[in-house]
């Protein structure tokens, strides 16, 4: 293909990106779809993006936001980012954020952007181990990087598995339990950074904040490490109490 037809059709299709955005920042959300299903280029995964953004600003877009997703993840010549799982998240509720966050992760795609070295272009070399290797840790889980939404899924994934096991042991005799994976499980400690660059803006609340108040919705207490505090700790004690 010539370098100018592939211009073209990075052209139009940076056009109809800007269209949609546009569109969603109005919250016209009707005609920001309109504009998805019109273009004249297979879409990649910006525009995926803008679409599942226009969703999120609308609000109770629930069924648009996950049929954008389901066709994201269908199409093999785009791979969904943070930025796709983020959105998709904060547009529909909780229980389908849940099923969203497993599909996400079950496909490996990277739940946190890859550092960007200096000029501003992203580093590449780190993104499988973005993907959320945390998650296959039970007790330590990194969430630091992730939008709110999404660190707030994840904090439900991981104590909901947590409480899922620890009823599985309930139904093991005395003596298998003594030697049962959850009973061998420490506290459940959540990185999250303590966002000291932005502390002194009034209004800006910081990922540590906002997953202790994730905790406290779920019925939950966090505490924050005085050794540690870049990191929120659920004490085994309360989980064992928890019946969420």
């Amino acid at each position: 293909r010539s370098p100018t037809a592939y211009r073209c059709k990075r052209d139009r299709r940076a056009a109809f990106t800007r269209g949609i955005e546009s569109c969603g920042r109005a919250g016209e959300l009707e005609e920001a779809l309109a504009l998805f299903e019109a273009l004249p280029v297979a879409p990649d995964v910006a525009c995926y993006n803008v679409a599942l953004t226009a969703c999120r600003r609308r609000g109770r877009a629930e069924e648009e936001a996950i049929t954008i997703w389901r066709r994201l993840l269908q199409d093999r010549r785009v791979s969904p980012d943070a930025i796709s799982v983020a959105e998709t998240v904060a547009a529909v509720s909780d229980a389908t954020a849940d099923a969203v966050l497993a599909s996400a992760v079950e496909r490996r795609v990277p739940l946190r952007l890859p550092p960007r070295r200096r000029g501003g272009q992203k580093d590449g070399t780190n993104m499988r181990r973005n993907v959320v290797s945390s998650l296959d840790s039970d007790d330590e889980v990194d969430v630091s990087g992730m939008p709110f939404p999404l660190a707030r899924a994840v904090v439900r994934r991981t104590l909901r598995g947590v409480n899922r096991r620890r009823r599985r042991s309930s139904f093991v005799d005395e003596k298998e339990s003594s030697s049962s994976s959850f009973e061998k499980e420490e506290d459940v400690v959540f990185i999250t950074g303590v966002g000291v660059r932005r502390e002194s803006e009034p209004s800006h609340t910081s990922l540590r904040s906002h997953v202790l108040e994730t905790l406290e919705g779920l019925g939950l207490r966090g505490e924050v490490p005085p050794r540690f505090p870049g990191s929120v700790l659920v004490k085994r004690s309360d989980l064992d109490a928890w019946d969420p």
